[in-house]
């Protein structure tokens, strides 16, 4: 018996330890590569362990699990039972995955398997942490999807026979418009001799016109004068009315130089009218006395009236004085003669 030479058993040992560091690394390693998540849906039928996990279409993890579970989460079930599926995501889409992200259940075609299709949602919403439970949308309900589609199916019948009465509508007031234009060329070409007769008409006024002093430079002339007018009028008015300011400031002084005099007569003259009154009234009491003297015969004055001349002398002194006092005491007011009363 041959003897194996103990190189050849060095090459044997390290290739067995090499496939077995191999197979531990493809078991244990790649299984775990990537982050884990929990799915609930309120069903999972024909969903298997190992099915494809797939972020808009890239195949980016699988299914580790499926189990069921009396206590769910999400509010589309029925509240008493949900399907939770554990899926394992490669850590570079995981990164993109957000809040608001959508799982649903799908095939790539009538006899595909199920498989898990992901939406990573808004990119401003919130991220996803690892291990968190997330609510897959519910299965579709194909009768209530026939529904809508008959409903839309119905609606787009009636669009459609909406549309074609509109279509026919439209052609007929299209058609109505063009014989309507027609109707108006017909017209204009029948007056077509009238309309250019009037042109000419018109033409030659708007010539007229053109030679006239208004378009000529006449008005601008008349603007210049009527402005040179004005202006001439405006200085009228100032010097008329700087005089008549100053004939105003000087009867202004006027009359207060009166107020002044006034101010300092009016004090002498009241004293002097209380003078005068007062000698007025001796006066008209020493004419009482001597007419009343007169009355008496034994005196002097009895003596005197008894003279019918002399007599009217006295009462018309009184008379003069009762209407006039001024006259006995100022100066010059009794020149007059006092006529006797009769």
């Amino acid at each position: 018996m041959r003897r194996v030479p103990s190189r050849i058993h060095g090459w044997i040992t390290l290739t067995v330890l090499l496939i077995a560091g191999v197979w531990t690394f493809v078991s244990f390693g790649l299984q775990d590569d990537g982050t884990s998540l929990e799915l609930e849906f309120t069903s999972a039928v024909g969903l298997r362990p190992g099915a494809v996990v797939r972020f808009s279409g890239v195949l980016s993890g699988t299914v580790q699990s499926i189990e069921h579970t009396r206590s769910p989460n999400c509010p589309d079930g029925n509240g008493q039972t949900a399907v939770i599926v554990h899926i394992l995501v490669d850590d570079v889409r995981f990164q993109t995955l957000h809040r608001d992200a959508q799982f649903w259940l799908t095939t790539p075609g009538p006899l595909g398997e199920l498989y898990v299709e992901v939406d990573p949602g808004h990119p401003e919403s919130e991220f996803v942490r690892a291990n968190a439970r997330l609510c897959g949308m519910p299965p579709l309900n194909t009768e209530e999807y026939g529904a809508r589609a008959e409903q839309a199916l119905q609606e787009f019948i009636t669009i459609r026979t909406e549309s074609g009465v509109r279509l026919e509508d439209l052609v007929r007031s299209t058609d109505e418009a063009s014989q309507h234009a027609s109707d108006i060329g017909r017209i204009f070409q029948e007056h077509s001799p009238r309309i250019a007769e009037a042109s000419s008409r018109f033409g030659a006024r708007i010539s007229s016109l053109k030679s006239h002093t208004v378009f000529n430079g006449g008005l601008e002339e008349e603007q210049v004068l009527l402005n040179a007018e004005v202006e001439r009028l405006q200085k009228k008015v100032k010097a008329a009315s700087t005089r008549v300011k100053r004939k105003v400031k000087a009867v202004e002084r006027d009359v207060h130089g009166v107020q002044e005099n006034l101010a300092g007569f009016v004090p002498t003259l009241l004293p002097a009218i209380a003078g005068i009154r007062g000698m007025a009234s001796r006066l008209s009491r020493d004419l009482e006395a001597i007419q009343t003297r007169s009355r008496d015969p034994r005196s002097s004055l009895g003596a005197l009236s008894r003279d019918l001349e002399m007599s009217n002398i006295i009462k018309g002194m009184k008379r003069a004085l009762e209407h006039n006092a001024l006259q006995f005491v100022v100066p010059g007011r009794n020149s007059s003669p006092i006529s006797p009363a009769h």
